[in-house]
């Protein structure tokens, strides 16, 4: 999204919730004076269109000049306004504001190219290529093997079961989707931004449906309905607990677990980067 639309987002949001104008410095008292911080985003959004790193300099120093001022205008406005509803959302337009700022810092020095493995670096590339999940069998086993629509209690096929493994399945290939992106970048040039952009996005992906709101918890929720379909006879989940199917559960959790350790020290250095 454009910079100068992303400002006019935040400003509509802010203006929609309290039912006036954005808070402004007035001239003599009176006449509401412009924050600078529009202007400074169109500036912004030509040179990124047309990959001017000098021009964009320029705005991106008019921009966080103008930024930083109006983040000012806003403190003081905070310290006396006395509305509870106002002093929320005023904090929450300074947030929005300071994302916007980082954005366009990021945009900016992103214009440069460089090769993808290079801008994110050797720890982030080495975690991310240690995941497993994308080559495990029993993961994959787990996603799409019959047996795992069974019954251990009874054997059969249980449709409560057959809906846990679809749900499992799905997540499964969104994780598999995110990491072949994130996989066919490597090696390639692109702008330094692009590829922080990438890893961000592809982590973030798999880090969720793979972890506890995904794969790792729909793992739970298999086990629990294997265990509720046995009417909680103890000799048939002893036997359960031993079973091949329940080794195969185990040695998914293992992979998923290994993950997301990977993933989370990934992810946390890439928020860290600046391009």
């Amino acid at each position: 999204m454009a910079f100068a639309e992303s400002w006019k987002q935040i400003k509509n949001k802010y203006e929609a919730s309290v039912k006036e104008k954005k808070p402004s410095e007035k001239w003599f008292g009176q006449f509401r004076k412009s924050s600078g911080i529009e202007s400074a985003c169109k500036d912004l959004d030509t040179a990124i269109a047309k990959g001017k790193r000098a021009d964009g300099e320029k705005a991106l120093a008019s921009l966080k000049k103008a930024g930083e001022a109006y983040l000012t205008t806003l403190d003081k406005i905070m310290e006396t306004e006395s509305v509870v509803l106002k002093q929320i959302k005023t904090g929450n337009l300074r947030i929005s504001l300071n994302e916007m700022l980082t954005e366009a810092h990021n945009a900016i020095k992103g214009l440069d190219n460089g090769v993808f493995d290079l801008v994110l670096g050797p720890d982030i590339m080495s975690r991310a290529l240690s995941l497993k999940f994308h080559k495990d069998a029993f993961v994959k086993s787990f996603a799409t093997g019959a047996d795992f629509t069974k019954s251990y209690a009874t054997g059969a096929v249980s449709p409560n079961l057959v809906s846990i493994q679809k749900e499992f399945a799905a997540k499964y290939k969104i994780c598999l989707d995110a990491y072949r992106i994130f996989i066919s970048n490597k090696g390639k040039t692109v702008q330094k931004l692009q590829a922080l952009k990438v890893a961000k996005v592809t982590l973030d992906e798999i880090f969720v449906h793979a972890g506890r709101e995904g794969m790792l918890g729909i793992l739970r929720m298999w086990e629990s309905q294997q265990v509720k379909e046995t009417n909680n006879q103890k000799e048939v989940i002893a036997r359960f607990l031993k079973s091949t199917q329940y080794q195969v559960l185990k040695a998914v959790g293992d992979v998923l677990n290994h993950d997301a350790e990977k993933l989370n020290g990934a992810i946390s250095k890439a928020q860290s980067i600046k391009v």
